[in-house]
């Protein structure tokens, strides 16, 4: 019977302490999750390449943000050698499936947007802003992706709000070997 007792008072004191309300020692309002946006070059459920912002914490004040580029599965973005930053295209460039040097497809991530601490609105990383000094805003981006083990080149317009840093796709193309960037 003592024992009996002493199993019911057990579980009880178990039960008690597993229902009170106890707090939760990390502090989700520190923490600072990537916001992400995601882009399905042909439309087949499956994302092909996403942009990604990350903050860097000092002393746990957010001192800079930046968007990247990151290419998903066998997805690769172009670049160009010559440039060090996101190499974007423009109006009427094509995108080839086997690109002249200095173009070449990547797997890499690249920054493509950035904001600092004391500054009012975002900064696109293109090949604008390092020839002139103002951004290509909207921009093209160029990729390569695999479908049913076919390869396929287009390009994704994309433009960004300079003040928040959310992305919009404007308009995205592909074909099999060759592909005009047409609006």
């Amino acid at each position: 019977m003592k024992t009996k007792f002493l199993l019911v008072s057990f579980l009880a004191i178990t039960l008690f302490i597993s229902c009170s309300k106890t707090e939760n020692p990390i502090d989700n309002s520190k923490s600072a999750a990537p916001m992400a946006y995601m882009v399905d070059m042909n439309d087949d459920g499956i994302s092909d390449f996403k942009l990604e912002w990350n903050t860097t914490l000092t002393n746990d004040v957010p001192t800079e943000m930046v968007g990247y580029i990151f290419p998903l599965g066998s997805t690769q973005m172009l670049e160009d050698t010559t440039i060090s930053t996101t190499s974007f295209l423009q109006l009427n460039d094509s995108i080839d499936a086997s690109p002249s040097t200095p173009e070449f497809f990547t797997s890499a991530t690249k920054p493509i947007i950035r904001k600092q601490k004391d500054e009012t609105s975002w900064t696109v990383n293109s090949v604008s802003t390092l020839l002139t000094g103002t951004p290509m805003n909207p921009v093209y981006i160029g990729v390569k992706f695999q479908k049913d083990n076919m390869s396929y080149v287009g390009w994704a317009k994309i433009k960004f709000d300079t003040k928040s840093g959310e992305p919009q796709l404007l308009a995205k193309k592909y074909a099999l070997d060759k592909c005009k960037i047409d609006q």
